[in-house]
């Protein structure tokens, strides 16, 4: 009886899951919509938004590598149980990552600099 009842909550449940989630998909797309034009989506935009957009989505790829980096670095310290050559090694990869992550914000400001010069000198200022 109880395998039974097992059984049939089973396929239910692998019956139903599906159904719920597709109608959450029809549900919301018109929400979907609204959000997305008042993100600024699918209206036209010009070089300069498409620019930053990019570098932006770059850094922060850039920033999560780095971020990655710092984190094995420091389990590499952790778990090194006193051996030099690797808590130099994790010395290291900290040391190049902070490095990394500065060269990073710098080229960043700097481009932020340029383009709202370009944006300035256009009439384009955002």
């Amino acid at each position: 009886m109880l395998k039974k009842f097992y059984k049939l909550s089973l396929a239910l449940f692998l019956f139903f899951v599906p159904v719920f989630f597709a109608s959450a998909q029809v549900i919301g797309q018109d929400s979907l919509a609204t959000a997305a034009q008042k993100a600024g989506f699918g209206g036209e935009t010009d070089v300069y938004v498409i620019i930053t957009r990019f570098i932006n989505g770059f850094l922060s790829i850039f920033m999560m590598v780095f971020l990655y980096f710092i984190i094995a670095a420091g389990f590499t310290w952790m778990t090194s149980g006193g051996n030099a050559e690797k808590i130099n090694t994790a010395k290291e990869t900290i040391k190049y990552s902070l490095i990394g992550i500065v060269v990073a914000l710098t080229a960043y400001s700097l481009a932020r600099y340029v383009l709202f010069a370009m944006g300035a000198t256009t009439g384009i200022v955002r």
